[in-house]
């Protein structure tokens, strides 16, 4: 009963990250012309993806399913590395 009940907490926190992912996306839609709210927008949305992605990571590696773990990880470890130039625009990769 517990694992049930975790793995429902789990799901809601994904979804609530989605749910903010997508209203971010909308205000870089809707604001394009606007520098900082465009920036902070998609470092956040980064970050956010960065995290959704990376707790999938972490329950794929936790079942011993490491393809697509790695896979997973690989991914957020991207959007991470997109996240770093955006906050701080003197760091070059």
């Amino acid at each position: 009963m517990e694992d049930l009940n975790k793995h429902n907490k789990i799901s809601q926190f994904r979804v609530l990250f989605v749910v903010v992912a997508i209203i971010l996306a909308v205000v870089t839609f809707i604001y394009p012309d606007q520098r900082t709210i465009n920036t902070y927008a998609r470092a956040i949305l980064s970050l956010l993806v960065s995290v959704v992605v990376g707790s999938y990571a972490f329950d794929r590696l936790r079942d011993k399913k490491w393809l697509a773990g790695s896979a997973y990880a690989f991914v957020s470890v991207l959007n991470l590395l997109i996240f770093i130039p955006i906050v701080f625009p003197s760091i070059h990769f």
